[in-house]
């Protein structure tokens, strides 16, 4: 244990808590674009002509998806600067 409090900060509850909200909040939009193409694929499913720009705004929307959930960090740690190094505030 002492050995990872040395090569690792420890963030505060609070600030990981901040950034997972502000993760699910940016999670809506392709969500909810998910289950709006899907919804309509499904009502719509007699019309060929509909159906591949609704599977590409899917496909598109779990990239998005993907792509957010990347971008926002998970771990309850950041890797301890080098001495003489600025630090900015984390971003998520």
């Amino acid at each position: 244990m002492d050995n990872l409090s040395k090569s690792y900060l420890l963030t505060d509850y609070k600030i990981l808590r901040q950034i997972q909200r502000r993760k699910y909040r940016r999670l809506t939009s392709p969500i909810l674009a998910i289950c709006l193409s899907l919804i309509i694929t499904f009502l719509l499913r007699n019309l060929d002509y509909i159906y591949f720009p609704l599977l590409t705004i899917t496909v598109a929307s779990f990239v998005w998806y993907g792509y957010i959930m990347v971008s926002f960090r998970t771990k309850g740690r950041i890797v301890q600067p080098e001495r003489g190094m600025m630090v900015s505030p984390i971003e998520g």
